[in-house]
């Protein structure tokens, strides 16, 4: 019964958000039994003075040197020895002693070098609040604060290595019950929660406040008059109090309160709730020495948006070998800025996010309400730096300039919509968005005017159109699924936008890959089978047609092409490796893998600013270096939750950032947070260092 009653209480306490429309994905270190952990339920993690690692389980105390555990038990026969294999809270304190909380009651201090364990006393007004659930903390000044939630408070005397309500400085309310305490010691006061609300103590006036009891003229106070049962988290770099109800007062239990303006920051209604989309307990907010806001809890592991004032999830469940899957967990940062996550059912895991180079970012299947699966087809960077991007049976998405999922907001189009949107060109306009794809449609997006209009012409017979692209002369390229080429004349739409529309019958029925317009205005059309071609806009005529059975110097290693203009002379066609075309020795130079290329399956090709050029394959990201003919690979151990890029979709931000998509979301990536010396792999995303001799 203890046992229970103290693992219901730790979701209260101790590390404890969210499924939200957009997931956060990083990857993961996992260590679980079979790399020595002890079990996999895990409560806590703390780091000592020599980087040493200490791990809570239900199964003992361990220390993590980086690549061993060491594990301490209960031993019948050593009085030194822990008292109990149930570990719950870590805490070290300023004079560096290791306080254990363990499961059959007991509290006290862990030799680290010895490996000793000292308890500690403790007396209580009612022995029978050892079964309430526990918490401990430490002031600015260095006294040890010890709840007993809905019970009583107890502190410690160092002399006398016991706690005791006698050694108490503060007060509480009378008749209210405190869960918890933390110190803000910027104004020595401790605030105070408990099931009757929030009260706080100065130290230095000996001022309780409290509802109705207002004695130090606290704004929180008086703001905050009919909260109940509330619960603290901590006190931020910025002077933030961040603290919960339960139940919700307002729809969400979380709330932030800015002590030096005093104002309550009112995060948004679902800040908690919309994130996660089951039930969930915040129990603890981490922030991290950047200033990142991280949320923990049942069910719960968020960041923290500051512009948006929300909570973005991280995805729960099996993504690949870096994925993470959790219950109830428990955040740390160690001094490297990895982030220590210990969860109640799967073990442990490390991660840094500050090294992650490659973001990845999930889309919400909107009916399911649930991760959504669809490939990524398209991008469009729209004038007020927002992003839409096209999701293959899932829909069309809006992210903000933070790449946040916000509402599609596009007259014309349902918020839940299955409009899957292949391709997009920004119009010479500069404000209308074209838009083609299944089933056979053309769209165009008005960004000043926030609306849409779509066209479904009959001579598409409901085929889907898989590129768009803009002609110098305003005309639009239409690339199908696998009825060739149509093409929108400017002129002869002028009456009849469908009356605009023909089928170039010099190209076959195939699959259309990639069309793009080059610099001196000429069309490029990559198909699946029957090559390469190139095409005067001015009149249709084909001036180029490059295909696998050309002359020796001038064949394509296979027909099914991706198409990038590299510069005024340099083609680079994808298909059974890369095809170098020089378009003025009017050869091609092949590569493959028996020159580095990681993989001969390549979907998609791009510059970046630098003059790299990246390509996008089953087996993740490459970046070549066309000078030097040298290659980097990046992957799933590099940061991404998905290196499965099987569509032709990139794109280039105004800032030189980098889209690719993947089979069910995208990658983003700065080009010049990249090492430039080419390896095997791209800058490791956990390098845990022991500090020790």
């Amino acid at each position: 019964m203890l046992r229970s009653i103290i693992l219901f209480i730790a979701a209260i306490f101790s590390a404890q958000l969210l499924f939200s429309q957009e997931f956060g994905q990083y990857s993961f270190t996992h260590y679980n039994i079979k790399n020595g952990l002890a079990a996999y339920a895990t409560n806590a993690v703390v780091q000592d003075e020599r980087g040493y690692i200490w791990i809570s389980t239900i199964n003992g105390l361990q220390r993590f040197d980086g690549s061993r555990f060491m594990t301490f038990r209960h031993n019948p026969a050593d009085e030194n020895s822990l008292p109990d294999n149930y570990v719950g809270q870590l805490l070290f304190d300023k004079q560096n002693n290791l306080w254990v909380l363990l499961g059959d009651g007991s509290i006290g201090t862990f030799d680290t070098k010895r490996f000793v364990f000292t308890r500690a006393n403790v007396k209580l007004r009612d022995q029978s609040n050892y079964n309430r659930g526990r918490r401990l903390i430490e002031d600015a000044e260095g006294n040890l604060i010890y709840t007993f939630a809905f019970r009583e408070v107890v502190t410690y005397n160092r002399i006398r290595n016991e706690f005791s309500p006698a050694y108490n400085t503060f007060a509480i309310p009378p008749g209210w019950k405190a869960t918890n305490i933390i110190d803000y010691p910027a104004e020595k006061k401790y605030f105070i929660a408990s099931d009757s609300g929030l009260a706080i103590y100065n130290r230095k006036t000996k001022e309780l406040s409290y509802r109705g009891h207002n004695m130090g003229l606290e704004p929180l106070i008086d703001q905050f008059a009919n909260l109940k049962y509330a619960g603290c988290f901590t006190i931020d770099s910025k002077g933030r109090f961040w603290f919960y109800n339960w139940p919700p007062m307002k729809g969400c239990g979380v709330y932030c309160y800015d002590l030096i303006k005093k104002y309550d920051l009112q995060l948004a209604p679902g800040a908690i709730n919309d994130a996660v989309k089951m039930y969930n307990e915040p129990v603890a907010i981490l922030e991290q020495k950047d200033g990142t806001i991280w949320a923990s809890g049942n069910h719960v592991f968020a960041k923290y948006n500051e512009s948006e004032k929300n909570f973005t999830a991280v995805y729960s469940g099996y993504l690949n070998d870096q994925s993470i899957y959790y219950e109830s967990l428990n955040l740390f940062e160690d001094r490297e800025q990895n982030i220590w996550v210990a969860t109640s059912n799967n073990g442990l895991y490390v991660f840094n996010p500050s090294r992650e180079t490659f973001r990845s970012i999930s889309h919400l299947d909107r009916i399911k309400k649930q991760k959504g699966s669809g490939g990524v087809m398209s991008f469009m960077q729209l004038n007020n730096g927002d992003i839409l991007s096209g999701c293959w049976g899932d829909g069309l998405y809006r992210y903000n300039s933070r790449l946040i999922n916000t509402a599609l907001n596009i007259k014309g189009i349902d918020e839940i919509n299955a409009l899957s949107v292949w391709s997009m060109c920004l119009l010479k306009d500069r404000n209308t968005v074209c838009m083609v794809g299944q089933p056979g449609f053309i769209g165009f997006y008005d960004q000043s005017k926030g609306s849409f209009k779509k066209y479904e012409p009959a001579i598409l017979e409901t085929r889907t159109l898989r590129q768009v692209v803009e002609d110098r002369f305003g005309n639009l390229w239409l690339g199908s699924q696998g009825r060739g080429i149509y093409k929108w004349s400017a002129e002869k739409g002028k009456r009849s936008f469908e009356e605009g529309i023909y089928k170039l019958d010099e190209i076959p029925n195939t699959k259309t890959l990639k069309i793009i317009k080059d610099s001196k205005g000429y069309i490029w059309v990559g198909t699946e089978t029957a090559g390469v071609y190139k095409i005067d806009p001015l009149n249709d005529s084909i001036l180029d047609h490059i295909t696998n059975e050309g002359p020796g110097t001038r064949k394509l290693i296979v027909n099914g092409a991706d198409i990038l203009e590299y510069n005024d002379t340099l083609m680079i066609i994808a298909g059974g490796g890369l095809n170098f075309y020089n378009t003025k020795t009017n050869t091609i130079r092949h590569i493959t893998t028996a020159d580095g290329l990681p993989s001969n399956f390549i979907v998609s090709l791009a510059k970046d600013k630098l003059g790299y050029l990246w390509i996008g394959m089953s087996t993740g990201l490459c970046r070549m270096n066309i000078a030097k003919n040298t290659f980097s690979h990046y992957d799933r151990e590099d940061g991404m939750a998905n290196d499965n890029f099987d569509v032709s979709t990139d794109y280039q931000l105004a800032d030189g950032k980098m889209l690719f998509g993947t089979s069910n979301d995208f990658v983003l990536f700065d080009p010049m947070d990249i090492k430039t010396t080419e390896a095997p792999h791209g800058p490791s995303i956990t390098e845990f260092k022991i500090l020790n001799n």
